[in-house]
């Protein structure tokens, strides 16, 4: 969780204001796990829950958008 939390959600810009949430880099995870000083044999699995961790949040993120751009629209 510790390297999760020093990851940044990645986003685009879909135009129109909106964002296109992607989740977090694997660049940006060996980063994280530098700094956090995570032992080599742990970092293949940690690297792994920081990159479904920021899949999950950038999925709820775009589904969120979704719903409001349907609200909107409505």
């Amino acid at each position: 969780m510790a390297v999760f939390q020093l990851c940044t959600i990645q986003g685009i810009g879909a135009g129109m204001g909106g964002i296109l949430w992607s989740g977090v880099t694997a660049c940006e995870v060996r980063a994280a796990m530098a700094l956090a000083r995570v032992p080599l044999a742990e970092r293949e699995q940690v690297a792994r829950d920081a990159v479904f961790m920021g899949s999950e949040v950038a999925a709820e993120r775009n589904r969120r958008a979704a719903a409001e751009a349907k609200r909107r629209n409505k």
